[in-house]
């Protein structure tokens, strides 16, 4: 396990395990030490059921004081840092989604309908610094920051983080036109769908706020899984057993909390944001080559 995260699953196993051996009757003891000899081969299975424990999620967008110490949005447009240390406002990107052309070779003007339907994907793409996981997911949730949601980008209110080793999240995104195109005599019209894409960055903070007892059985593998015995104690306590223990072991958790009978852990990570904002229909006109004029009557001859 990294040193910047916590399992709670590990924690809780560590316990239990330390549990069992203390209130053991002599029989789960012998079936104890059987699993302890033979390393390869498991004779007890443990089971966690977390559903008498409460799990809040908080997110944080974190600001960034600038020279005025005035708080500035946490979220950023990617941009080019210059020699003088400030940021250039980023380019537009743009995407070509669609292109036709409307080629009139006739001495009278011409009306076409330009119709089409095509998606892109928005993503979110995180990096996690320490945090919260319960076994090999985290199941944290996080907050979308307003700014993005209210982009209409397709992204989700709230997306669940589950890697701790970072992962992307997609959502497709579905842009139209219905235009109609004038085509002069004589002329050629080529038109475009074009989105406009914003990448942003923003760093968070997720603090996660747990509670209540915390149950597990213990079960006979050997025997189809019969019942052995079961065992529960608050949350807390075991998070505070397990985090003294990692002291001992030189891994100091500051980002773990506890207070009362509540533990709090902070999910620090960034997110990169890419979406679409905004389509034009863009337009270029020019006038009708020899060359065009005649594969036109070529193919109207045909």
């Amino acid at each position: 396990m990294s040193k910047n995260m916590i399992n709670l699953d590990e924690a809780v196993r560590e316990w239990a395990w330390k549990e069992y051996a203390a209130t053991a009757t002599a029989k789960q003891r012998r079936l104890l030490n059987k699993q302890l000899q033979k390393k390869n081969e498991k004779y007890i299975d443990l089971q966690i059921d977390w559903s008498s424990v409460r799990f809040i999620d908080e997110t944080k967008w974190m600001g960034e004081a600038n020279a005025n110490g005035i708080l500035e949005s946490a979220i950023k447009l990617e941009g080019r840092q210059m020699e003088t240390g400030r940021i250039d406002p980023p380019e537009p990107t743009t995407s070509i989604l669609f292109e036709t052309k409307f080629v009139n070779n006739t001495n009278d003007p011409q009306k076409y309908t330009m119709r089409t339907e095509k998606t892109t994907r928005s993503s979110i793409s995180t990096s996690i610094e320490k945090g919260l996981t319960k076994g090999f997911e985290m199941g944290v949730k996080l907050m979308t920051p307003c700014e993005v949601f209210e982009a209409s980008a397709g992204f989700r209110r709230e997306v669940t983080l589950c890697n701790s080793e970072g992962e992307t999240f997609e959502e497709e995104l579905m842009w139209g036109v219905e235009s109609e195109i004038q085509v002069k005599e004589n002329e050629v019209v080529e038109a475009s769908l074009v989105v406009n894409e914003r990448k942003q960055t923003g760093k968070f903070v997720v603090k996660t706020k747990i509670s209540g007892m915390v149950y597990v059985t213990f079960t006979n593998i050997k025997d189809n899984n019969s019942f052995l015995k079961s065992t529960s104690h608050d949350i807390s306590e075991v998070v505070r057993e397990y985090i003294d223990k990692e002291k001992k072991r030189e891994r100091d958790l500051p980002f773990v909390k506890i207070s009362g009978d509540v533990v709090s852990v902070e999910t620090v990570g960034e997110c990169k944001f890419r979406y679409g904002v905004s389509q034009q229909v863009k337009v270029n006109k020019r006038s009708i080559t020899l060359e065009e004029k005649a594969a036109n009557n070529r193919d109207g001859a045909s």
